[in-house]
């Protein structure tokens, strides 16, 4: 009996030492690893960031280009390449450069390349950038006091310029003088913590962006020597790499990928309130609609698209099928957004005020066909919950999935009748949303407006809100606009997604509300 005893013991201690082995082992790999791989879906990249406004392109990116400032992870604004500013009147804006920063070409950093990166933006009039609205500096005039010294004036008075700055990514100006923008943009130079990046790509589609550590960087260093993006079409083979360990971040993560990892023990879920709406973009525009079947859209008329957002219910769609990814929307604006109305009502449902409402309007039933991109299990089944009560106001209708670059193609030519889109307040204000959703569409507003919605009382209210520097005035006339939009139903708020990431449990991290990842923000 004694002998089993000790036996026992024997062997519950090898086990113990085996354990504590493998977790040496394990503790070992994580800190001695240098590289951080983080895992995407694919996505149409560049180097000059203002040729896809994405927030992925930008993350990258902005591991090498830095600009004047930076917004931290609760999005209050922080100095980066410039170390202070003063604003002496609503259009002037002096701004003092770091004295301490050289490229990665070993040139200094000074004024001329500030002036010569933000001429390039101004206005927007190179046709590769997209966005006009949101990367128009509309300076009226910039001038260098000195090396270190730029003063900049507008041409009306801009609340909201210093959040612009964030992605104005500052470029050498000598260098690209030098060498010129096509071969800047194959070997791109910044100040930022990473450089010397490195495409690789598969059957023409980039498949990894691999840069090193800047070792000479003006700024505290990263963890990693070295970080790797991987690029793939599927996000199922993602997730099987993370749990192989092969990368050590799966970022954007979708929510059916995020449930799917409920179970799984060496991986740490990260979820936190975004800044994004997701919603649906209703066509108002008044001819026929080929995707509806009368002679004239009903959705012109604000009845009939109130109605159709009425008899939607949204609140229990999102509760029940998207579950802990996402909360639902009641408006165009996250919560987390400076301009949230909070007046609004906290459910949109009214089945029968929808019916009394189409009643009124005097429409008879009608057909519309809805387009989506290619949805997975999850979605399908939320789309089909949505849309569920639509028959019983007389509205027949068909989810139409198609590729997304044919979604992207049929939203920027307005053919459509109604299809989803999302939109995100990066820099945690308001009038990004306002300017470019709901403001009619021309050269510098609208952007997004892909409708044919016009509402020149909205679009007055937008216009003084992004002149007006008084906080709480600018932030009523936000909640104003919103009503408007709330009451008009052209974009129908669905839900605010969670920013949600998958990663390794052996490293430190945040997820950043603005859905922004860098590696220079994570430690092991």
């Amino acid at each position: 009996m004694k002998t089993k005893f000790k036996d026992f013991i024997f062997l519950k201690k090898c086990f113990l030492f085996f354990f504590i082995f493998l977790l040496f082992l394990f503790l070992s790999f994580a800190t001695d690893k240098d590289t951080l791989v983080i895992g995407s879906t694919s996505f149409n990249f560049s180097f000059d960031q203002y040729k896809y406004n994405h927030v992925k392109v930008l993350s990258i990116n902005q591991h090498i280009f830095e600009s004047l400032i930076y917004l931290d992870e609760i999005g209050a604004i922080k100095p980066l390449l410039a170390q202070r500013w003063i604003n002496p009147d609503i259009n002037t804006w002096i701004f003092y450069l770091r004295k301490d920063v050289f490229f990665h070409d070993g040139s200094r950093f000074t004024a001329d390349d500030v002036i010569f990166s933000f001429k390039r933006v101004n206005y927007a009039t190179d046709p590769s950038i997209i966005d006009k609205y949101n990367i128009s500096l509309e300076l009226k005039t910039i001038e260098k006091i000195d090396d270190f010294t730029v003063k900049i004036v507008t041409n009306y008075p801009n609340p909201t310029f210093l959040l612009k700055l964030r992605n104005c990514a500052i470029f050498p100006a000598s260098y690209i003088e030098k060498v010129g923008f096509t071969r800047f943009l194959e070997s791109p130079v910044g100040t930022g913590p990473y450089m010397n990046p490195i495409i690789v790509k598969e059957n023409e589609k980039i498949s990894s962006i691999t840069m090193k550590r800047n070792e000479k960087y003006w700024g505290k260093k990263p963890d990693f020597k070295s970080v790797k993006f991987v690029l793939l079409d599927d996000e199922d083979t993602l997730f099987k790499q993370l749990i192989d360990q092969q990368i050590d971040i799966l970022g954007w993560t979708s929510f059916n990928i995020f449930n799917k990892a409920s179970n799984t023990k060496t991986i740490q879920r990260y979820a936190t309130t975004g800044l994004r709406t997701s919603f649906l973009m209703i066509n108002c525009k008044k001819e026929k609609n080929q995707y509806i079947d009368l002679p004239v859209n009903p959705f012109s008329d604000t009845k009939v698209r109130f109605a159709f957002y009425k008899a939607l219910n949204i609140k229990k769609s999102v509760e029940t099928i998207l579950s802990s990814s996402a909360s639902y929307a009641n408006q165009i604006i996250s919560p987390s957004v400076i301009g949230y109305n909070n007046s609004l009502p906290d459910d949109n449902y009214d089945l029968a005020l929808a019916k009394t409402i189409l009643k009124e309007a005097n429409i008879r039933s009608f057909s519309v066909k809805i387009h989506t991109s290619i949805l997975d299990e999850l979605m399908r089944k939320f789309y089909q919950d949505l849309f569920e009560n639509l028959n019983s106001i007389g509205i027949t209708f068909e989810v139409k999935e198609i590729p997304n670059k044919e979604l992207v193609t049929i939203k920027n030519n307005s053919s459509f009748a109604i299809v989803p889109f999302s939109l995100s307040c990066g820099n945690s204000d308001a009038l990004f949303i306002l300017s470019t959703l709901l403001h009619s569409k021309d050269e510098s507003w609208g952007s997004y407006n892909n409708t044919g919605f016009i509402n020149t009382e909205l679009d007055k209210i937008i216009e003084e809100a992004a002149s007006t520097f008084d906080e709480q005035k600018r932030i009523e006339l936000y909640k104003k606009a919103i009503q408007i939009a709330y009451n008009d139903a052209v974009f129908i708020p669905l839900y605010h997604p969670n920013v949600l990431m998958l990663a390794q449990k052996w490293l430190k991290l945040k997820v950043r509300s603005d859905e922004r990842i860098y590696a220079f923000e994570i430690t092991k």
